[in-house]
């Protein structure tokens, strides 16, 4: 649920932009405390696990990170969860994304 609230944001509201260590470009979504860095196969990121990735960022702490292979099987990995605040604030922001028209 959060790997596809965040996913849902970054399309939504994030903006591509190139990130250090990367050949291809990362969508990123930033707000407020909350930031959201949403890597797909186009980032090209060789060293990274799985060909997609999302990483979150609240008050600057990385609080949570997952990574997988495939879109259509979804093998989510779980990689890093700091449960807190920013679970509400996830989601909140991922109703008004798919409610904006």
């Amino acid at each position: 649920m959060l790997v596809d609230a965040a996913r849902c944001i970054a399309i939504k509201f994030g903006y591509e932009a190139n990130v250090h260590g990367v050949l291809g470009p990362a969508i990123i979504f930033r707000q407020s405390s909350l930031q959201i860095l949403f890597r797909t196969p186009k980032t090209m990121a060789i060293s990274a696990i799985g060909n997609y990735g999302i990483d979150i960022w609240f008050d600057n702490r990385k609080v949570f990170s997952a990574c997988w292979n495939s879109n259509i099987i979804k093998d989510v990995e779980g990689i890093t969860l700091n449960r807190g605040p920013w679970i509400p604030s996830l989601l909140e922001i991922a109703i008004r994304a798919e409610t904006t028209v």
